[in-house]
């Protein structure tokens, strides 16, 4: 099965429940590890991998965090979305290495959701 074959089947098959709730803005979202627990046994399915790449982009005065999210199959194909998220001026009660990880998993969960549809 090619990779772009096993694609369809993935977005096709994968489901994953908005579990999560934020109390302050009072909506349910899911987060990058809940997308990847649930994708983990679809991938092992169709012999696959998820990797993340992760850069760091300055525009002007902000950083943005690139995120490449690839599916490869056993033969070594592959397919890569990309993804930005830019990091806050000041996040209250948060160092910048916590800024620059929430703004990582935040462009990694986008570069999944762009993959998986």
């Amino acid at each position: 099965m090619n990779i772009r074959e096993i694609l369809f089947n993935i977005q096709q098959e994968l489901k994953s429940s908005k579990n999560l709730f934020n109390e302050f803005a009072k909506f349910n979202y899911r987060n990058l590890e809940g997308i990847l627990a649930d994708l983990k046994p679809i991938l092992a399915k169709y012999n696959c991998t998820i990797t993340f790449n992760d850069k760091i982009v300055n525009v002007g005065a902000f950083n943005y965090i690139e995120s490449t999210a690839t599916l490869t199959n056993k033969e070594g194909e592959t397919i890569s979305v990309t993804s930005f998220a830019r990091e806050d001026e000041n996040k209250a009660g948060m160092s910048a290495g916590q800024m620059t990880g929430c703004s990582s998993s935040y462009s990694r969960k986008y570069a999944l959701c762009g993959l998986c549809a």
